[in-house]
C-alpha cells in the first residue's frame, strides 16, 4: 500500500473506475458537477450499481462547495444518490474490491483538475467483506433521494436564494 498524491489519485481513480465491473460507490463530502461527470464518464455502461452519497448542507450549496445539479445529473446518468448533514468522508470504491481513501473530495481542487488545486494524499485499499458492512450501515443511515424528496429539495433551495437569505442560514440542513 502506498501514499498516492494530489497528481496520482485521479489516475488512479480513473484507472480503478474504468476496471469496474459490477460496481461503483462514491463517497465525498463535496461534490461538483463536473468533476463527477468526469468521473462517471471512466465507467463502462455495464456497470449497474452506482451508488454516490454525498454531504449535502444548506451552506454548502450556496457557498459553492457542492453542486446542487449533481443531485438531478446522478440520478439522470443511472447514479442512486444518497444524503447526509454529518459526511466529511471521501472515498471511491470499485466492485466491493478495491477502494480509494483519502482527503480528495469529487471536486477540481479535490482531483487536482484545472488551477485551483489542493495537496491531496490518498492509498489504495483493497475492500473486505466487514469493510463493505460498514460502507452498506454508511448508505442504510443515509437518505436516498427520490423525485419527491429533489423537489422538496430544489424549492428550499429556491426559496432562500430568491430571499437573499445566504448568509443567514449557514449550517442549516435541507429538509
Amino acid at each position: 500500500m502506498s501514499i498516492l498524491f494530489s497528481n496520482e489519485i485521479l489516475d488512479s481513480v480513473k484507472r480503478e473506475l474504468k476496471n469496474a465491473l459490477s460496481s461503483v460507490q462514491i463517497i465525498t463530502a463535496y461534490c461538483k458537477e463536473s468533476s463527477f461527470m468526469r468521473l462517471n464518464s471512466y465507467i463502462n455502461d455495464e456497470v449497474k450499481e452506482k451508488r454516490l452519497l454525498v454531504r449535502f448542507r444548506m451552506d454548502d450549496i450556496l457557498k459553492g462547495s457542492t453542486d446542487f445539479s449533481i443531485i438531478e445529473c446522478g440520478i439522470e446518468t443511472g447514479w442512486q444518490v444518497y444524503i447526509r448533514f454529518d459526511l466529511h468522508a471521501k472515498t471511491y470504491i470499485v466492485d466491493n474490491k478495491r477502494g480509494l481513501v483519502g482527503s480528495a473530495n469529487a471536486t477540481n481542487s479535490g482531483l487536482n483538475i484545472g488551477k485551483n488545486r489542493n495537496m491531496e494524499m490518498a492509498t489504495l485499499v483493497d475492500i473486505e467483506p466487514k469493510d463493505i458492512e460498514k460502507i452498506n450501515k454508511l448508505f442504510d443511515d443515509a437518505i436516498l433521494v427520490d423525485d419527491a424528496l429533489l423537489r422538496k429539495l430544489k424549492s428550499q433551495i429556491d426559496v432562500v436564494e430568491a430571499n437573499g437569505q445566504q448568509k443567514s442560514i449557514v449550517g442549516t440542513r435541507l429538509l
